[in-house]
């Protein structure tokens, strides 16, 4: 079956068509290997094109770990680290980091994989035991304050002089302890602080207020019946229930031999997740031997997952922030697919019939 035209139909990707004219091939700054589009070991652009580049913004953080057999100049993770470098590490094995297994999720298809409809019903479930039970505990707290401060007017309403004075300050600290708990808990913050925490400052802002990034101006100078306007307001990324995410770079066999390595292996023990993604065809044009279509390449992989955290656990309205990662693998399968028309003698693009 011929190469698709358009493989990933809806994605907005940036105009490529200007690395058609950088035909050449030119140092790396840093490494100073001769290079194309980018350096695949200092994982950075060439210069003569680094300003016209996308920058993708993650989510949450991608640690990539590259079998040392890869061939980096085949590989597509570099493609990751360059266009979103703030959020894409590259380690080639055997460094392996050490890993919070509470907070890190490793993409590997097996019997013990689960879903990321799986991860988001586990931390609802969680975030919910948690609010119940800071709930509960603002709810003591307010109790105990009451009872404090009846005994403290019931003990100095014997001092007549003193009375008017003690019963004013008694109910402005039962006030303020109240204001505490309904600032701070609740939707605005998901957080809670108990009125007993030493150490709390107060502010004459509220606990919402936000500071505009371009300007440095409060959202209030701003405000109208209507609310701030959409430029003026900060857009915040929900708590995730994980921050970093890791992906093996390397055929299939290969993979099986990292994922076995003792060190993550005893990661695994203390419970680092693994996740399947939901199945997809793959437009690779590399082809290995005995792997079904669904077996995806690494920035495939990366941009798959990116899209369904977003569209699960940030927003269900989708607006191309990721499709960028596919810079530079849209530009490679196009020019593909024009010199072999359509992918003809290419054997990723005729197993099975399809693609």
């Amino acid at each position: 079956m011929i190469m698709e035209e358009h493989p990933f139909p809806g994605a907005k990707i940036a105009d490529s068509s200007f690395l058609d004219a950088s035909s050449e091939r030119s140092q790396c700054s840093k490494c100073l290997k001769s290079r194309k589009y980018y350096c695949y070991n200092c994982f950075i652009a060439l210069p003569n094109i680094a300003s016209r580049l996308p920058h993708v913004k993650l989510p949450i953080h991608v640690d990539i770990i590259k079998h040392p057999s890869e061939i980096d100049g085949k590989s597509t993770s570099p493609h990751a680290a360059v266009l979103a470098p703030d959020e894409v590490t590259i380690h080639t094995y055997p460094c392996i980091p050490h890993y919070d297994s509470d907070k890190v999720l490793l993409i590997f298809p097996c019997a013990e994989s689960l879903t990321l409809a799986q991860i988001a019903s586990t931390a609802k479930e969680k975030s919910n035991r948690v609010k119940s039970a800071q709930e509960c505990s603002d709810r003591s707290a307010v109790d105990t304050d009451k009872t404090q401060c009846s005994e403290v007017v019931s003990s100095d309403s014997v001092t007549v002089p003193h009375e008017s004075t003690n019963k004013q300050q008694c109910f402005g600290d039962q006030n303020e302890n109240l204001s505490v708990s309904n600032s701070f808990s609740g939707e605005d913050t998901g957080k809670t602080l108990k009125v007993s925490d030493p150490g709390i400052k107060f502010s004459s802002k509220r606990p919402c207020d936000k500071v505009d990034a371009a300007s440095g101006a409060d959202d209030d100078d701003d405000d109208d019946d209507d609310g701030p306007s959409p430029s003026k307001r900060l857009k915040e990324t929900p708590s995730l229930p994980f921050n970093r995410v890791v992906f093996i770079d390397s055929t299939w066999n290969q993979t099986r031999n990292i994922v076995h390595d003792e060190r993550l292996k005893i990661s695994l023990a203390t419970g680092l997740p693994k996740v399947e993604l939901h199945s997809r065809n793959t437009h690779f044009w590399r082809w290995q031997e005995g792997t079904p279509k669904t077996y995806l390449s690494t920035i495939e992989a990366i941009y798959y997952f990116m899209r369904d955290v977003h569209e699960m656990f940030i927003s269900k309205e989708y607006n191309n922030e990721y499709d960028n990662l596919l810079f530079f693998f849209c530009h490679l399968y196009s020019k593909i697919r024009k010199t072999s028309k359509g992918g003809k003698g290419i054997k990723a693009y005729e197993r099975n019939g399809t693609k």
